[in-house]
C-alpha cells in the first residue's frame, strides 16, 4: 500500500510538470524619446532619453544612430553639436525593432559682440568658425556659399570672364551697369548666415580699424596672426592668418562689402600677411572670384 501512494504522488508531480510551460518572452510594444526635436549650437551637446514600453519587456536595450556624423554624433544618448546642418537622431530598441527619432538642429556658434570704441561693433570671430583663432569659410564677393577655390567661371555675377559683370558694375566696359557699389544685404553672408543686424564692413570700416587701433603680431592657440586693441575702451580682436606651418608664410583676404568703383570686377580688402615673426596689413582690392573670410559687423 505504501509503495501503491508513492507511486501515486510522483505520477500526479510528473503530471502536473507536463502541464507547465516556460515564459514567453515579453515583447518590445513601443518606444518614445523625452524630446522629439532639439536646436543646438556648435560645440554643445544634450542628453536624449528613450522609454521602451511595457516596463517588463525582457530586452529593454536601446541602440542609438545619427542620420549625419558631420553635424552631429550620439553616444548613448548624448547628442554633440559639430557643425551647422540638419540631421535626425534615432533610438531603436533591440528587443522589438520599435524606433523613435528626435530631429536635430545645429546652427552657428553666436560670437561676442566687442566694442573697440569705434562707430562699428566688431565680433569676435570669423563666419563658420568657432573661436578667434579659426580661420572659418571663405566666399566669393557677394556670394552665400563658401568656396575653397574659384575663377570668373564659377563666379556667380559675371558672364565667365571679368568683363561680363552682371551686378555691381560702375563702368560699361567691364559689363551691366547698375552703379551698385556695396553689397545688398540679399548678398552678405554675415545678414543670411547670422541675422539681421550684422553685415560684412565697408572699407571705411576697415580703415577705421587699422588707423583706430594698436596692432599687434601674436600667435593664439598656434595660429599666428594680428589683434587689434582699442585706445579707449581696452577691447580687442584678433583676426588669424591661414599658414601651413609656422616655419611658413601665410596669408588671409578679409572681403568688405565695397566695390572697387574704377575697377568694378574687383572689391576692397584687408589683406593679412604673415611672414616669420610678424604679421603686416595691406588694404587693396582685387578681384571678386578670389574666396575671402569675413568678419563681421554691428551697429
Amino acid at each position: 500500500m505504501k509503495h501503491l501512494v508513492i507511486t501515486f504522488f510522483f505520477l500526479i508531480l510528473l503530471l502536473s510538470s507536463c502541464g507547465k510551460q516556460d515564459p514567453v518572452p515579453v515583447a518590445v510594444t513601443d518606444i518614445t524619446l523625452d524630446m522629439t526635436s532639439v536646436t543646438l549650437e556648435v560645440g554643445s551637446s544634450i542628453t536624449v532619453t528613450a522609454f521602451v514600453s511595457p516596463f517588463d519587456a525582457e530586452d529593454k536595450s536601446v541602440t542609438w544612430e545619427s542620420s549625419d556624423t558631420t553635424v552631429v554624433r550620439v553616444d548613448e544618448g548624448m547628442i554633440s553639436a559639430l557643425k551647422a546642418g540638419t540631421a535626425s537622431v534615432s533610438a531603436t530598441a533591440v528587443g522589438g525593432g520599435k524606433s523613435a527619432a528626435c530631429s536635430v538642429t545645429v546652427t552657428m556658434k553666436r560670437p561676442q559682440v566687442v566694442d573697440l570704441g569705434l562707430s562699428v561693433k566688431w565680433a569676435s570671430f570669423n563666419i563658420g568658425a568657432n573661436c578667434p583663432e579659426e580661420t572659418g569659410d571663405s566666399f566669393s564677393w557677394g556670394e552665400l556659399s563658401p568656396k575653397k577655390d574659384s575663377y570668373w567661371d564659377r563666379y556667380n555675377y559675371c558672364g565667365g570672364t571679368y568683363d561680363s559683370i552682371t551686378k555691381y558694375c560702375t563702368m560699361k566696359a567691364y559689363g551691366r551697369v547698375d552703379n551698385k557699389t556695396e553689397l545688398d544685404a540679399s548678398d552678405d553672408a554675415a545678414v543670411i548666415y547670422w541675422g539681421e543686424g550684422w553685415r560684412i564692413p565697408t572699407n571705411d570700416e576697415w580703415q577705421e580699424l587699422e588707423e583706430e587701433c594698436l596692432r599687434e603680431s601674436v600667435t593664439v592657440n598656434g595660429v599666428p596672426g594680428l589683434r587689434f586693441t582699442s585706445r579707449t575702451t581696452g577691447g580687442s580682436i584678433f583676426l588669424p592668418v591661414l599658414v601651413f606651418s609656422l616655419e611658413s608664410t601665410g596669408q588671409s583676404g578679409y572681403w568688405s562689402s565695397s566695390l572697387c568703383v574704377g575697377y568694378p570686377y574687383m572689391a576692397w580688402e584687408m589683406y593679412l600677411m604673415y611672414e616669420i615673426p610678424s604679421v603686416r596689413t595691406s588694404r587693396g582690392y582685387t578681384e571678386r572670384y578670389l574666396p575671402h573670410y569675413i568678419r563681421p559687423v554691428t551697429d
